[in-house]
């Protein structure tokens, strides 16, 4: 992941901490209408349809690396191979733990602490998959062919 990529990752932890801290946790809790409906069903639905794209493009790029074989050496090869397999994983990793988030949701009280807890970590969770997605896509359009 770029510089400018783990940059934006922290601002948007820093960003989300900052709000439980100085401002009232209620606006990151279930008071917020939009986090209320958003963490949920609405989230993974979400993330599916980006899961799916991602993996078509991950797929397609993993497959063209045979056309650009004879440019790059086999250790190019090789590396590339792993990071989209990295990518892939990280993908479904975060998939799942957004699946998990909006499991423990359930327990919690709408306007509690523990709401705007998992609402928080949700956010940063959408982040990590538009900075992946963001990553897949430079990456598809980063090669010659």
């Amino acid at each position: 992941m770029s510089r400018w990529a783990n940059i934006a990752l922290l601002s948007t932890i820093s960003v989300l901490l900052l709000m439980m801290l100085t401002i009232d946790y209620e606006y990151l809790s279930d008071k917020n209408s939009f986090l209320k409906s958003f963490v949920g069903t609405e989230m993974l639905g979400f993330f599916g349809v980006i899961l799916t794209i991602a993996v078509g493009f991950l797929g397609q790029l993993y497959f063209s690396l045979d056309k650009l074989h004879s440019r790059l050496s086999r250790v190019e090869t090789s590396a590339l191979r792993k990071e989209i397999a990295s990518t892939a994983w990280w993908l479904c990793v975060l998939y799942f733990s957004s699946l998990l988030l909006a499991f423990v949701k359930s327990f919690f009280a709408p306007e509690s602490l523990g709401s705007a807890i998992i609402n928080s970590l949700s956010l940063v969770v959408v982040a990590w998959f538009f900075l992946i997605f963001f990553d897949v896509v430079l990456s598809l359009f980063s090669f010659d062919t």
